[in-house]
C-alpha cells in the first residue's frame, strides 16, 4: 500500500508546476491593447434635417451636401453621432454639438493610445436661383433704381420716366446684380434700348435653371409741349418786338405771298401780335396770303428723296369773327423755290360752310370730294390742332378728339403730298380769294409720329 503522503505531494507538486505554466499566459493577454479605432455611420443632425455623410476615399474624409442657402445657424449647432470600434474613445464625442460651418475634426484613441483625425465636412448645392438681385439704369446721365419684383418676374421703376428721356432710354445702359452664380443674356453693362420692354433671360449657377425676367419702363407723357421727344421746332410768338423769335429751333421767315403759286418777299406787313387764348401764350394775327417758313431741321427718311414722311405738327387756331367768305389753307407742304404751286396737305377754313376741310391738291376740288374732319368750325374759340403723318397714315386731332384718318385711299390721289420738304415747310398760306384773317398761338414741329396717346395729351396740355 503506497504511503497516502507521498501521493499528495506528488498531486501539489503538478499542481505547482502548470500554475506557473499558465501564469505567464493569461498575464501576457492581460498586457495587450486593442489599435482599432474606425468610425462608422456617421450622422449629422442641423436643425431639423438629417444628413448621411460619406466616407471620401482618402478614408478619413466624411462629406456632406446641404443645399444653396442653408442656414449657417443650424449648422453653427449641429449633432455628430457615429460608432466607434470597441474600447476606442473619440473627441468630440457622438451626440456633442459641433459648428460644421468650417471642417470639424473627431480625433479617435484606440485602446493602445493610438489616434486617428477624421474631417467632417460639407459642401453647397449649386444654386438654382435665377433671379434679379437689384437693377439701376443709366439714362441720360441719370440713375435710376428699379424695383424687383420676383412673384412676377418683373423689374419695373416707381415712378414713370420723363418723357425727355424716352430718347436718352434707347441707349441706356444696366446694371445688376443676380443671385449668386447665375448670369444674364443680354449682360450687364450691355447698352439697349429701353424705350420698351425688354426681356433677359437668367440662368441659375445650376446650369438647368433658366428664367425669363422683364424690365419694365413706363414713360411719362409730357406734362409739357417743351418735355415731347424729338420735338424740333417751338414758336410761342411771345416776343412782340420779334414775332418769328423761336423757343426752340431756327427762327420762322415770314413772307408775303404774292399770289396763290407763288412766294413772295419776306414781309411781316400783314403778321401782328395780338392777346393769346391763356396768360402764358403769346399769339399773333395773319392776314390772308402771309405765311410762316420753317426751316424744320428733320432729316430726309429715305436718302435722296428730300422729304419727311413721318412728322408731327401742333398749333393753336381762332378763326376771328372778321372772317368770311373765302376759305384758305392753314398748313401744307410747299417747295421753296419761291415758284412752286401749293398742291399738299391742305386744311381749309371755311367760314361759308362753318367746317374744316381737306383737299388734297391734285385731286378733284368739288365740295363732295372734299373730307370733312370737323364740323362746326366756331368763331372766336381757340383750337388745339395736332397732325401726325406717317406716310401713308394721316391723323387729325382736334382739342384733344380724334378728328380724321386717311389711309390708302387718300394716299392715291395725293402721292407723297403728305411729306414734308426736307428742307423746310410753309405754314398758315392763304388760298386765292378775299383777306379773312386767322389767329395763331404757338406753333411746333416734333421730328416723328407721335402715338395717339400722345396726341391727345398734347391736345390739351400747356406749353
Amino acid at each position: 500500500m503506497k504511503n497516502r503522503s507521498s501521493f499528495s505531494f506528488r498531486r501539489t507538486a503538478q499542481a505547482l508546476f502548470l500554475a506557473m505554466l499558465v501564469i505567464p499566459y493569461f498575464s501576457a493577454c492581460k498586457d495587450e491593447k486593442s489599435d482599432l479605432k474606425e468610425m462608422t455611420n456617421l450622422k449629422v443632425r442641423a436643425g431639423t434635417t438629417d444628413f448621411t455623410p460619406v466616407l471620401q476615399s482618402d478614408g478619413k474624409t466624411w462629406s456632406f451636401e446641404v443645399p444653396y442657402g442653408f442656414s449657417h445657424e443650424h449648422l453653427a449647432s449641429a449633432t455628430v453621432t457615429f460608432s466607434i470600434s470597441k474600447g476606442a474613445t473619440a473627441s468630440p464625442a457622438s451626440g456633442d454639438q459641433v459648428d460644421l460651418n468650417s471642417p470639424v475634426n473627431i480625433t479617435v484613441t484606440a485602446e493602445d493610445k493610438s489616434t486617428v483625425i477624421y474631417s467632417v465636412t460639407h459642401t453647397v448645392a449649386p444654386s438654382n436661383e435665377a433671379a434679379f438681385t437689384s437693377f439701376k439704369l443709366n439714362a441720360g446721365g441719370e440713375e435710376f433704381t428699379g424695383v424687383i419684383d420676383n412673384a412676377n418676374r418683373k423689374v419695373t421703376f416707381p415712378n414713370p420716366f420723363r418723357a425727355p428721356l424716352e430718347e436718352a432710354l434707347k441707349t441706356a445702359v444696366p446694371s445688376f446684380e443676380l443671385t449668386a452664380g447665375a448670369t444674364a443674356n443680354p449682360g450687364n453693362g450691355v447698352a439697349r434700348d429701353f424705350s420698351s420692354s425688354i426681356a433677359y433671360a437668367i440662368t441659375a449657377q445650376d446650369n438647368t435653371t433658366t428664367q425669363i425676367w422683364t424690365v419694365e419702363i413706363v414713360i411719362a407723357l409730357p406734362q409739357m409741349l417743351t418735355e415731347m421727344p424729338g420735338l424740333v421746332g417751338l414758336w410761342e410768338f411771345s416776343d412782340p418786338n420779334n414775332l418769328e423769335k423761336a423757343t426752340i429751333g431756327k427762327n420762322l421767315v415770314t413772307y408775303n405771298n404774292a399770289t396763290n403759286n407763288t412766294i413772295g418777299e419776306p414781309s411781316t406787313a400783314g403778321i401782328r401780335a395780338i392777346s393769346g387764348f391763356n396768360s402764358s401764350d403769346g399769339a399773333v394775327e395773319k392776314d390772308a396770303r402771309y405765311l410762316f417758313k420753317c426751316e424744320h431741321g428733320i432729316p430726309e427718311t429715305v436718302a435722296g428723296t428730300g422729304l419727311v414722311s413721318a412728322y408731327t405738327v401742333v398749333f393753336d387756331l381762332k378763326i376771328p369773327a372778321a372772317t368770311t367768305g373765302t376759305d384758305y389753307q392753314t398748313i401744307f407742304k410747299l417747295d421753296l423755290t419761291n415758284t412752286g404751286n401749293t398742291d399738299g396737305i391742305m386744311m381749309r377754313v371755311n367760314a361759308t360752310s362753318t367746317c374744316w376741310q381737306t383737299n388734297p391738291g391734285g385731286g378733284p376740288a368739288a365740295d363732295d370730294e372734299r373730307r370733312n374732319w370737323k364740323r362746326i368750325a366756331e368763331q372766336e374759340v381757340w383750337y388745339r390742332i395736332v397732325v401726325v403723318a406717317d406716310n401713308p397714315a394721316y391723323k387729325i386731332f382736334v382739342n384733344g378728339e380724334y378728328s380724321m384718318e386717311y389711309e390708302e385711299e387718300w394716299y392715291s390721289i395725293v402721292g407723297d403730298r403728305r411729306s414734308l420738304d426736307v428742307n423746310g415747310v410753309l405754314f398758315f398760306a392763304s388760298n386765292a380769294g378775299a383777306n379773312p384773317q386767322m389767329h395763331i398761338s404757338t406753333l411746333a414741329i416734333i421730328n416723328k409720329a407721335i402715338s395717339d396717346d400722345e396726341a391727345k395729351k398734347v391736345s390739351v396740355l400747356g406749353f
